[in-house]
């Protein structure tokens, strides 16, 4: 794939988580306008609250998926990206578990791990438990819940396959996610069972 098309899937990926607050954000203010304020100001400010929470979220986990937050290029702790990573979870149906020893790793594997957990959370339509669980040379992110699903665009993404034809740039991320694992020397597989998807990591740079 072309970088520059890359670069656009994945803006319009970003564009798209945010559409959702940015919309809580709008229809909040457009009540604190409308003349009857008092019975509408608690509605208005729950949509304010909403739409911030869910905004400075996102904003924060693709700061440290995606861009620089992590810092310097040394091994990190796993939980350094888990503060971002609660955060955001906090604004999704699925709930997060660390169930983990707290390995390192580079940091460009943690983006890694960051972006699989974005991903989990993509094949739980309805909500479930995603527990992520690490050990030396190890990293397994598991999503469980009614109608888990691997879609094929996800699975074909993570195996770094990529089809043009009627492509929507919301299945980028797992695209986006097999090049940086490639880039940082992390293998990527999936395996799907009845209500379970679990996605591996696996390297010789994570180090308990």
């Amino acid at each position: 794939m072309e970088q520059a098309r890359l670069a656009e899937l994945v803006a319009s990926k970003v564009c798209h988580d945010f559409m959702g607050p940015m919309t809580a954000l709008v229809r909040g203010l457009e009540l604190l306008k409308e003349s009857d304020v008092a019975q509408r100001e608690g509605e208005a400010l729950s949509l304010l609250e909403q739409g911030v929470h869910k905004a400075q979220a996102k904003l924060d986990f693709y700061r440290h998926a995606l861009g620089g937050a992590l810092g310097s290029d040394g091994d990190l702790k796993l939980s350094a990206g888990r503060a971002a990573a609660d955060s955001v979870y906090e604004t999704f149906k699925a709930k997060l578990v660390w169930a983990n020893n707290d390995i390192s790793m580079p940091r460009a594997a943690l983006r890694v791990v960051l972006n699989i957990l974005m991903i989990a959370n993509e094949c739980l339509a309805k909500g479930g438990t995603v527990t992520l669980e690490a050990e030396a040379g190890e990293v397994r992110v598991i999503a469980a819940g009614e109608k888990a699903r691997l879609r094929q665009e996800i699975s074909d993404g993570l195996r770094g396959q990529f089809s043009e034809d009627g492509f929507q740039s919301l299945y980028i991320q797992p695209f986006l996610t097999a090049l940086l694992a490639r880039q940082a020397g992390v293998d990527l597989s999936a395996r799907e069972a009845p209500e379970r998807i679990e996605l591996v990591l696996k390297s010789p740079l994570f180090k308990a």
